[in-house]
């Protein structure tokens, strides 16, 4: 997805968190265009958001992190050790970015990290996973990915069915 519609809709979301009420919205998912997920992507969002509240504990104004990433690609291989040294883990399937970013093909976060992101990372300078590395390397976001991923990506094989192709825009149950 062309960065400019990812600015366009961060800006749409808080535009209609304003006229909600305040602490309507608290979350929000966003998926690039060939971003694929499957009919329990709900629960298993839930299951990982509640080992992510484990690991970050003592969090209720959600100031501890700012990114989950659903789709991890390359990270969540045990074998890429230049990828995973990158990233801590910290137990189940939560790992916590340390130094880069993998693709921003799907992430969950609160909406006022959103509201930082649009507020101090604009404008891009870099490829938005690359831009977005460098302000976690720098402390500024905490982002975090879930390994296994629960989210793939349009075209070839899934990272959540390896072992299957998908050519086309659709996933299995």
């Amino acid at each position: 997805m062309h960065v400019d519609m990812y600015i366009l809709f961060l800006y749409c979301i808080l535009k209609k968190k304003k006229k909600k009420k305040p602490n309507e919205w608290k979350y929000a998912v966003l998926f690039e265009d060939d971003a694929l997920i499957n009919d329990h992507f709900l629960e298993l969002l839930q299951e990982r958001f509640m080992e992510l509240k484990y690991y970050v504990p003592n969090d209720e104004k959600n100031e501890k992190w700012d990114i989950l990433q659903l789709f991890g690609a390359n990270w969540c291989n045990p074998w890429n050790l230049k990828k995973r040294l990158l990233v801590k883990y910290l137990g189940h399937s939560v790992y916590q970015y340390v130094s880069g970013f993998a693709l921003y093909t799907a992430i969950f976060a609160p909406i006022s990290s959103f509201q930082r992101f649009l507020d101090h990372c604009l404008p891009f300078q870099e490829a938005s996973d690359i831009w977005i590395g460098h302000f976690i390397k720098n402390g500024f976001l905490r982002a975090y990915m879930t390994c296994p991923p629960i989210a793939g990506e349009i075209g070839g094989a899934s990272v959540i069915h390896p072992d299957k192709s998908f050519p086309k825009y659709s996933i299995s149950n």
